[in-house]
């Protein structure tokens, strides 16, 4: 999280880099070289990256976090039972927030 780092945290446990490596650490970099132009750009990427993360942790878990995996060319593998994968409608939701942002055509 930008407002983090800008106030002295030195790194996070960001889930969403199981999928956005390459943004996740261009994130890390802006912050940890700050400057004013870099704050503006750190918080604009950290803006397009707040809905994808909401859908991968808060709104379905680890089944959400797998499906993006595999939408983005990673393994995210099976879930282990009891917990279920993600619906169709679920997938879908994933895929339209990740493409909102232009992280996904």
């Amino acid at each position: 999280n930008a407002e983090y780092m800008g106030a002295g945290a030195v790194g996070g446990v960001v889930a969403l880099a199981n999928v956005l490596p390459q943004e996740c650490l261009e994130l890390y970099r802006l912050c940890k070289e700050g400057g004013d132009q870099n704050w503006t750009t750190a918080r604009k990427l950290q803006g397009r990256m707040i809905e994808p993360n909401f859908m991968i942790t808060r709104q379905t878990s680890v089944p959400g976090l797998k499906a993006a995996m595999e939408m983005f060319g990673f393994h995210g593998g099976p879930c282990r039972s009891p917990i279920q994968p993600v619906t169709a409608a679920q997938r879908m939701m994933i895929r339209e927030s990740f493409m909102k942002y232009d992280f996904l055509e």
